[in-house]
C-alpha cells in the first residue's frame, strides 16, 4: 500500500523538476521597483536623479531621471550582435496614459550592438502635473531577433521643486519654466544663438 502512495507523491516532483522556468521576479524594497525577467536579465538597475544616484523614487518637477540597466544578457545574437529595443510608458495616478514612446532605441541601435557587457539607459524628464502624482513607469527591453523580455515597474512621486521660490500678488500659476541661453560660438566676428 506504501508503494503507489510513493509513485504518486514522485509524480508532481518528477513534473515540476524537468519543468525549465525562465522567468524571474525581482522586487527591490528601497524604491519598491520591480523587475520581471523572461529570457532576458539583467544584473541590476541603477536610478540617477540629475546625475547622481538615487535610492528613493521622490523627485521633484522636471528632474533628468535615468534609469540604467547593467549587464543586459539573453539577447539572441545575430552576426556577433544584439538587437534591443526598449519601450516606455508613464501612467498618471488617474490611469491616462501621460507619456509613451514605444522605441526609445530607435535609430541608435538599428545596426545591432556588439557592446558586451551591455548597459541600456533610459531618460526621462517628467514635466507632469503634480497634482496626479503619484506616477507608474513601465519600462520594456525585447529582443528583436527572439521572444525575451524585461519589464521594468516603478511609481515615482512628483514633488515641487525646492531650487526656486517666487512670490505671486494677484497673479496665479501652476508651473514656471525658466530657459538657460548659452552663446553659441559661430567662429571669429559671428554673434551667437541658443543652445538647448
Amino acid at each position: 500500500m506504501k508503494k503507489p502512495i510513493l509513485f504518486f507523491a514522485l509524480i508532481p516532483s518528477l513534473l515540476f523538476g524537468s519543468c525549465h522556468f525562465e522567468k524571474s521576479v525581482e522586487k527591490d524594497f528601497r524604491n519598491s521597483s520591480e523587475t520581471i525577467s523572461d529570457r532576458i536579465g539583467v544584473e541590476d538597475v541603477k536610478i540617477l536623479r540629475n546625475g547622481d544616484e538615487t535610492p528613493n523614487n521622490e523627485f521633484e518637477f522636471a528632474d533628468d531621471i535615468s534609469f540604467i540597466f547593467n549587464k543586459v544578457t539573453g539577447l539572441q545574437e545575430k552576426d556577433g550582435k544584439v538587437y534591443p529595443k526598449m519601450s516606455m510608458r508613464v501612467v498618471s495616478s488617474k490611469r491616462d496614459t501621460v507619456f509613451h514612446e514605444p522605441d526609445l532605441l530607435g535609430q541608435n541601435l538599428k545596426d545591432g550592438t556588439d557592446l558586451n557587457p551591455l548597459q541600456l539607459t533610459a531618460r526621462l524628464v517628467p514635466a507632469f502635473s503634480i497634482k496626479d502624482s503619484p506616477y507608474d513607469i513601465y519600462l520594456e527591453i525585447t529582443d528583436a531577433n527572439g521572444k525575451g523580455k524585461l519589464e521594468y515597474h516603478i511609481s515615482i512621486d512628483l514633488i515641487e521643486g525646492k531650487g526656486l521660490q517666487i512670490d505671486a500678488e494677484g497673479l496665479g500659476y501652476e508651473h514656471i519654466y525658466t530657459i538657460q541661453r548659452k552663446p553659441k560660438n559661430h567662429g571669429p566676428g559671428r554673434e551667437g544663438g541658443c543652445e538647448r
